[in-house]
């Protein structure tokens, strides 16, 4: 079974741990804000 790291309340996984560290949150939110 596939681990989804998007739920319903937001993204899902321990923090500062692959896939979801610092970088990633700011660019996702740099994304988020381009949009």
């Amino acid at each position: 079974m596939k681990r989804s790291l998007f739920g319903t309340d937001g993204i899902r996984g321990v923090a500062n741990v692959e896939p979801i560290t610092g970088e990633t949150c700011y660019r996702l939110g740099r994304a988020a804000a381009y949009l």
